[in-house]
């Protein structure tokens, strides 16, 4: 690379857009350029009606000819494209990005046009540098796209130089100010796009960072109400949703069931296979479960070691007793090896019932101490079975 390159590399520095950014950037560039473009038309409009009022009252005093008529078919010309524009702009026929990207070009071409030719009836560069400058800082535009647009208004202004009564001096003075105001629109647009992307770049980022870490707290939420053995929510997350549930039975006045489910001679198990396989025990006894329970008034929790609970919103009795039985025969299903147990060759399971339509004067603390009462029935009366607790909340029928 030589020197030259070297500075111009310096001066114009590249934009680098990191990978899996460069849709969400062109998306972002449009939405700025359709809200420029939304914003600044109106003005545009409202200046170039006063600048041709002008025109026409200057025309009626001093009569259209020469110059002020050229003035007036220009500046017309120039008022009735910018008016459709913005007409099917409203109309949005520009929706889509890559037609809104052509649209906008066409602007600034049609716009650095109406500008160069100004520059040609006056004689002097001035219309067409304020042109390039103003362009250059109105749109959010790639600076090499901007750059050919504008040598290629550039190209045709210098063809009719030699056409006009100019003397070399006032060319020479052009071609210095084009070449300066050329550079200078060129970098400013440059610059301007190179601040727009590294503005939303950093947004996009910050909205990546903010999508994670809304990820991250509620996978950390769920960790915090899971039971990392089995899956389940865990004895917190159980509590949670009791309290909830009772609240909206209370209110309601609609019926609650709680099931309290326990694995029977689980620590003869352990002691027999070890506890890796009662993990692995309760992590099936835990997936029948959960396969049983899919509704979405049902939730299912670990409620302890080998201990899981079941809570029914809006169910009964009836629904309570064929959840029961569902569960033990789920769980015999299984055929889980255990030759420890008093009851079974396998692992069975006992569980306990309460249902019931909870009221204000009730307590929650009784209602899962009956269902707990029911689970311990359960066990003492033979195990592999569930017991009912009736509506007193003090009696027990066996089931």
């Amino acid at each position: 690379m030589n020197s030259f390159q070297r500075v111009i590399a310096k001066i114009m520095h590249g934009y680098q857009i990191p990978q899996g950014m460069a849709e969400s950037c062109r998306e972002e560039l449009y939405k700025i350029n359709q809200a420029r473009f939304g914003r600044l038309a109106p003005l545009a409009l409202a200046a170039l009606t006063v600048i041709l009022a002008a025109f026409f009252v200057n025309a009626f005093m001093a009569g259209f000819e020469g110059p002020v008529l050229a003035h007036i078919i220009a500046n017309s010309a120039y008022l009735v494209f910018l008016t459709c524009c913005f007409f099917l702009w409203k109309k949005q026929w520009f929706v889509d990005e890559k037609l809104f990207k052509f649209f906008v070009y066409t602007i600034v071409f049609i716009s650095l046009f109406w500008t160069g030719v100004l520059s040609v009836l006056e004689q002097n560069i001035a219309c067409y540098a304020m042109g390039i400058l103003l362009f250059s800082a109105v749109f959010t535009l790639n600076p090499r796209i901007f750059l050919c647009l504008q040598l290629s208004i550039l190209l045709s202004l210098l063809a009719t130089i030699p056409f006009l009564n100019i003397n070399h001096f006032t060319i020479l003075s052009n071609y210095i100010n084009i070449s300066f105001c050329t550079f200078l629109s060129v970098y400013i647009a440059h610059l301007a796009f190179c601040s727009t992307l590294e503005n939303i770049i950093k947004k996009i980022t910050i909205e990546q960072q903010n999508l994670e870490l809304k990820e991250l707290v509620v996978k950390l939420k769920d960790l915090s109400e899971t039971d990392s053995l089995t899956l389940l929510y865990n004895r917190r997350k159980f509590n949670s949703i009791m309290r909830e549930e009772w609240r909206k039975a209370v209110r309601s006045a609609a019926s609650l069931v709680l099931i309290i489910v326990d694995v029977d001679f689980f620590k003869k198990y352990n002691d027999t296979y070890g506890h890796l396989k009662g993990d692995d025990c309760l992590v099936q006894i835990s997936q029948a479960l959960k396969s049983n329970f899919l509704r979405a008034n049902e939730f299912l929790a670990r409620y302890g070691g080998e201990e899981f609970a079941i809570i029914m919103a809006n169910s009964g009795i009836n629904e309570g007793v064929s959840a029961c039985r569902r569960v033990i025969e789920a769980i015999n299903a299984l055929n889980i090896p255990h030759r420890q147990s008093l009851v079974s060759d396998f692992v069975t399971v006992s569980a306990g019932l309460m249902a019931d339509i909870p009221k204000a004067v009730d307590s929650l603390e009784d209602f899962i101490n009956c269902a707990d009462q029911a689970l311990y029935d359960a066990k003492k009366t033979g195990r592999n079975r569930y017991v009912v607790a009736d509506k007193a909340w003090n009696a027990i029928i066996e089931r």
